[in-house]
């Protein structure tokens, strides 16, 4: 016998429903069979998406910080760096370092919100957002010819 369901729509977050089944007979070889027993459900109550994703930069790490979502358990934080795959990282505060990455690396980062999935369901992702690693400039090297010398003793020497 295959498996028969049926898909509810219209309810309302956070409700508990009760339901009975019954099998319905052909009425020429079958009778309608006795309702079952009463079970019940309760439906999950969305978390809201995360807000406020900033992202600090250094030249070898990125650090992602949001908003508290009430409820929440957790949060997965995701990033990905050019055509990549998303990378999911489970986190229970509101930060997350990206650490020992590449100067001038570009990196999209959005994070949800995870339920407890018995009262509360996991958010939506929130939008991403973007930050590229800074890059470190070369230290300047001085340079000093003779000319430069000479002309800089000369003026002092005429202010004296």
């Amino acid at each position: 016998m295959a498996d028969v369901y049926r898909n509810l729509t219209g309810l309302s977050n956070g409700t508990t429903y009760e339901f009975r089944i019954t099998a319905i007979g052909d009425g020429t070889n079958y009778t309608d069979s006795d309702p079952s027993s009463s079970s019940s459900f309760t439906t999950l109550i969305p978390l809201a998406v995360p807000t406020g994703l900033a992202l600090t930069k250094t030249t070898n790490s990125i650090t992602a910080t949001w908003t508290a979502v009430s409820n929440a358990s957790s949060y997965k934080i995701a990033y990905v760096t050019g055509n990549g795959t998303w990378t999911e990282q489970t986190v229970s505060g509101t930060s997350y370092t990206l650490s020992s990455i590449s100067q001038g690396a570009t990196y999209d980062f959005k994070v949800m919100a995870v339920g407890d999935g018995t009262t509360y369901e996991d958010s939506a992702y929130c939008t991403a957002v973007s930050a590229t690693t800074l890059i470190k400039l070369a230290t300047p090297q001085p340079t000093v010819d003779s000319t430069t010398i000479s002309r800089s003793e000369e003026r002092f020497s005429r202010n004296a």
